[in-house]
């Protein structure tokens, strides 16, 4: 008895003493931001399409947004990544990260309605996307606020100020400051509002060099004042452009006196004569023009 007794402890810490590992590797998946949509998308100043610049090397999202949200508290509205990853949201910057998404999602849609999507975009945002690993990933959001001034009779484009909330405005010498058309003035970007009305026609004299208005952005409910100074511009060219030349073709672009169309005559190399460009095909809005 005594013997069996020894063999059965003898056996027990042989086992005991036997270590299972598992050194088979994790395989290696990529985890990837696929697509991504917010509210108030739109394309760049430069004319690239609306569609976020997804950087697969730097792991970089970048998005540009109208001037009609708030990229403070700014909604996702589509998130793809790879099939089967798990997304992982800046706790602080998502609203409510208890109930950010932890799956790539196509729309609204398609995740639960206690969702909350919306992101602080103020700063760059990470966002962690985790297969076998984890791949971090930023992303940026420009805004751009469109403020757009078209004045008749205008020299050139109006200086801006944002940060000071100042605007300087040139004119012709032969412009009157007494009875200035204001036709465009989106301070506060395209779905801003500016009050008064700087178009309505009680609102034409900027005789006294400047003129105050108030300010909102689409986002908030506070105005912010505004000061609009007006001078004359003279001794000066009011017309300037630049040309690039082609095989058979120019494009040609530049600034405008507003109100006034430019006359553009071209000759072929080795010609004699001139050409007159007909007005038809001049292309001017404001202060610009375009013309091939």
């Amino acid at each position: 008895m005594m013997i069996k007794l020894g063999c059965y402890i003898s056996l027990f810490f042989t086992l005991a003493s036997c270590v299972i590992e598992d050194d088979i590797p994790y395989p290696i998946v990529d985890g990837a931001i696929l697509s991504m949509e917010v509210e108030g998308q739109r394309a760049g100043e430069d004319g690239q399409n609306a569609e976020a610049t997804i950087n697969n090397t730097d792991r970089t999202v970048t998005l540009f947004v109208n001037d009609s949200v708030d990229i403070s508290n700014l909604k996702i509205k589509r998130l793809k990544i790879t099939d089967g990853a798990m997304l992982v949201g800046d706790s602080t910057a998502c609203a409510d990260i208890k109930n950010f998404p932890t799956t790539g999602f196509a729309s609204l849609d398609s995740i639960s309605s206690t969702a909350n999507t919306r992101v602080d975009f103020t700063s760059p945002v990470s966002f962690t996307v985790s297969t076998y690993q984890d791949y971090k990933w930023k992303v940026s959001v420009k805004q751009i606020i469109n403020r757009e001034i078209d004045v008749t009779n205008q020299v050139g484009n109006a200086v801006i100020d944002a940060y000071n909330r100042n605007v300087i405005i040139y004119v012709s010498s032969e412009q009157s400051l007494r009875d200035l058309q204001v036709n465009k003035m989106n301070l506060g970007g395209e779905y801003g509002t500016v009050e008064p009305d700087p178009t309505a026609s009680t609102e034409k004299d900027y005789s006294s060099g400047s003129r105050q208005f108030f300010v909102g952005n689409a986002w908030e409910d506070v105005m912010q004042k505004w000061t609009v100074y007006v001078y004359h511009k003279s001794g000066e060219s009011t017309a300037s452009s630049e040309v690039f030349a082609m095989v058979n073709k120019a494009s040609l672009s530049g600034k405008i006196q507003s109100g006034k169309t430019p006359v553009i005559e071209y000759q072929k190399q080795g010609d004699a004569a001139w050409n007159m460009l007909a007005a038809s095909a001049i292309k001017v809005s404001g202060t610009t023009f375009t013309a091939t």
